[in-house]
């Protein structure tokens, strides 16, 4: 999947997804299967995303089952790396199927820092559990 997003092959991208995949940008439009998923990657690798790299960081991954699993990653799509902590964050459903593992559900979304900090001052619940001690 990086090394399609790497080399703007809207294509092969696609083909890393099911051919019924949803797929939620950060914007929130939604895309369903990967004819869906090609062409919109055909005009984001021409114009917004071209010559831009997938940086991501896997944060967690668990299995439902031998033949579906659940990715968290942080990252971005862009021509340098993002400064920590400032990516989108994403999952991805993955299945396997006789074609082994494609992706049937993705959502990124953007964080918005600013937000998230204001959060926790008003009560420190809103902060993740993880972060609690940070």
């Amino acid at each position: 999947m990086k090394d399609a997003w790497d080399r703007g092959d809207a294509t092969a991208y696609a083909e890393c997804f099911s051919p019924d995949a949803v797929y939620v940008i950060f914007v929130g439009t939604t895309y369903i299967g990967r004819r869906d998923i090609t062409e919109c990657h055909e005009a984001l690798f021409a114009k917004f995303a071209k010559g831009t790299t997938m940086f991501l960081t896997v944060l967690d991954m668990r299995f439902h089952g031998p033949d579906t699993a659940t990715v968290l990653t942080s990252g971005d799509a862009a021509k340098r790396a993002p400064r920590p902590g400032r990516g989108k964050v994403q999952t991805y459903t993955f299945h396997r199927g006789t074609d082994g593992w494609t992706c049937v559900s993705f959502q990124n979304t953007k964080r918005n820092v600013l937000m998230e900090r204001t959060s926790f001052l008003f009560d420190r619940r809103f902060r993740p559990i993880l972060q609690r001690a940070i």
